[in-house]
């Protein structure tokens, strides 16, 4: 099985930790949306989308969400309600926009690190995520935020982290600028 389609485990209870095989490549729309998970997710290496929703309100899914090095899309609502992820959420390298809601109201996770190649975040991709308290982006040039990207997230009490040569260009740039430090 390369693509889990439609929703097979839409509202299913899962009471450990759910490791999907290498080989998988797709995680098709809806697939887990509103799974009761208690335990931790564990992603193939292999896997290069996450469709809409996934994942979407499985708010006892939870530490720290690896995301795997292949990866390039993730759509819209991915992850979002996903209240129990926890630590830093390392988007990788090779995607290149961060769908809508995609992890709204993940309200755990502490540092966030966008690499080189995203160069768009849609509308509330981090929505609510309260307990942000790092941001690390490695672009040289700001990557577009639409609308609310970072509505509820503290802009005050922590550094947004960006290569040195580019400060002056994030703190002039729409949704960037926000952020005080």
């Amino acid at each position: 099985i390369n693509e889990i389609q439609g929703s097979p485990f839409y509202g299913c209870q899962f009471d450990a930790t759910l490791t999907l095989h290498e080989g998988l490549k797709k995680i098709g729309d809806r697939a887990f949306s509103g799974n009761k998970f208690s335990g931790e997710l564990e992603l193939p290496e292999s896997l290069k989308e996450i469709g809409k929703q996934a994942f979407y309100n499985c708010y006892r899914l939870s530490g720290t969400l690896r995301l795997p090095s292949k990866l390039t899309i993730i759509k819209e609502g991915a992850f979002s309600g996903c209240s129990q992820l926890t630590d830093e959420l390392a988007i990788p390298e090779g995607v290149l926009s961060i769908g809508k809601n995609a992890f709204a109201y993940c309200t755990m996770i502490q540092k966030l690190v966008i690499p080189q190649t995203v160069d768009l975040i849609q509308e509330s991709a981090f929505y609510m995520c309260t307990g942000l308290q790092s941001i690390v982006c490695k672009s040289e040039y700001p990557p577009y935020l639409q609308n609310r990207v970072f509505d509820g997230v503290s802009k005050t009490n922590f550094y947004v982290e960006v290569p040195e040569a580019t400060v002056v260009t994030y703190k002039t740039t729409a949704g960037w600028s926000e952020f005080k430090r």
